[in-house]
C-alpha cells in the first residue's frame, strides 16, 4: 500500500510504503502578533456561536469526455478553527451534481474532499459542495463547473486567489499552474480589472503581461483585481486574482508542506516567514480538517500541532486534509 501526499501549496506528490492515504495541506495566513488572551477568547466564542462553515469547490475545469477530473474542496473550513477553536476544525463534505448534460449518468463520491468526475457526454457539469461542521451547522453551497469536450478542450486558468504586499514593493502574479487538457501551448495575457482609488496604474504598467508570470508595483493602498486570460488558439479562459497592497502590518506568508517518513506524515511550515521588520516571531497551529470514513483521528493525534513542524500517523485509508 502507498501513502500519497498531495501538497496543496506546491502541487508536489511524494509517496512511501504504508496506508493508502492521500494528504492535502492547506495554507492559511497566520499572524506574528497574538491577540490579548481576553480578546482572543471573545473571538473564539463569537466564532463558535455564529459563524457557519465555508465551502470552497475549487476552480472551474475543462476535460475530454471519458477523462477523469479531480475536484478540490480542500479549502473549505470552519472559521471557528481559524479563530482558535481547533477542536471544531473537522468538517464533512456533501457534493452533488446540480446539473449535467442530457443523457449523462456520471456520478461522484459525495463525501470526499476530492471526488473524481468522469464526464460521459460533452457539455457543462455543475457541481455543488456544502460542508458540515462538527456541531451540525451547514455552509452555503459553493459551485464549480466542469466543461467536457469531444476534440479540443478549453485551457484551465489557475491563479492564486489573494496576495498581500507593501505599497511600492513589486509583486508577481503567477499562472504557471494553468494547463491545456490537450497538452498544447498556451498564450497568457494579464490586465487590471480594477485598481484602488489613487492608483495611476494602467494595463501598460504590467510587466511581462504576456507571460505566465507577470509583475507590477502597487502605487497606492488598496485592492488590485487582476484579470488573467489563457488561450490555446481556439478557446480563451478567464480567471481573477487579487493583490492587497498595505502600508501597515502585513500577514506573514505561509508555506505548508507534507512529507512521508515511514508510516508517518511530516507536516512542515518552517519556511513560512514574516516580512514585518518588528516581528515578534510566528505562532503556528495545525488542524485536522477532514479524515476518511473509518478514521478516528482527531486534533490530538497531530503531535506538536503548535510547532512549525508536526507529525501525524494515519489510521485508515483515504484522504486527510490539514490546515495551517
Amino acid at each position: 500500500m502507498r501513502l500519497a501526499l498531495a501538497d496543496h501549496v506546491t502541487g508536489r506528490i511524494c509517496a512511501s510504503s504504508t496506508l493508502r492515504a492521500s494528504v492535502v495541506v492547506v495554507a492559511l495566513f497566520i499572524f506574528g502578533t497574538l491577540l490579548p488572551a481576553t480578546a482572543a477568547a471573545a473571538v473564539q466564542r463569537a466564532a463558535f456561536r455564529i459563524d457557519p462553515p465555508v465551502a470552497h469547490a475549487g476552480h472551474d475545469l475543462s476535460a475530454h469526455v471519458g477523462d477523469a477530473v479531480t475536484l478540490d474542496g480542500s479549502n473549505s473550513h470552519d472559521p471557528a478553527a481559524d479563530a482558535g477553536v481547533l477542536e471544531r476544525a473537522l468538517i464533512t463534505y456533501r457534493w452533488s451534481i446540480a446539473n449535467a448534460p442530457p443523457g449523462s449518468t456520471a456520478s461522484i463520491d459525495t463525501t470526499s474532499p476530492a471526488p473524481v468526475l468522469v464526464p460521459d457526454v460533452p457539455g457543462a457539469y455543475v457541481l455543488q459542495l456544502a460542508v458540515v461542521a462538527s456541531d451540525g451547522s451547514v455552509s452555503a453551497p459553493a459551485e464549480v463547473t466542469v466543461n467536457a469536450y469531444v476534440g479540443n478542450a478549453a485551457p484551465v486558468a489557475l491563479v492564486d486567489d489573494v496576495r498581500y504586499v507593501t505599497v511600492g514593493t513589486p509583486v508577481e502574479v503567477d499562472a504557471q499552474r494553468s494547463f491545456d487538457p490537450d497538452a498544447g501551448a498556451l498564450a497568457f495575457r494579464w490586465l487590471f480589472a480594477s485598481v484602488p482609488r489613487g492608483s495611476r496604474l494602467r494595463d501598460a504598467d504590467m510587466n511581462a503581461a504576456e507571460n505566465a508570470i507577470a509583475r507590477f508595483t502597487p502605487d497606492a493602498e488598496g485592492d488590485y483585481v487582476v484579470a488573467l486570460q489563457v488561450g490555446d488558439g481556439e478557446f480563451v479562459t478567464h480567471a481573477l486574482t487579487q493583490v492587497r497592497a498595505r502600508t501597515g502590518l502585513m500577514p506573514p506568508l505561509v508555506d505548508a508542506r507534507a512529507t512521508a517518513i515511514g508510516d508517518e506524515i511530516a507536516l512542515d511550515g518552517s519556511t513560512s516567514h514574516d516580512a514585518n521588520p518588528a516581528s515578534n516571531g510566528l505562532s503556528y497551529a495545525w488542524s485536522l480538517v477532514a479524515r476518511p470514513a473509518g478514521s478516528r483521528s482527531t486534533l490530538a493525534d497531530i503531535r506538536d500541532a503548535d510547532h512549525a513542524q508536526a507529525r501525524f500517523t494515519p489510521d485508515a485509508d483515504g484522504i486527510y486534509v490539514f490546515r495551517l
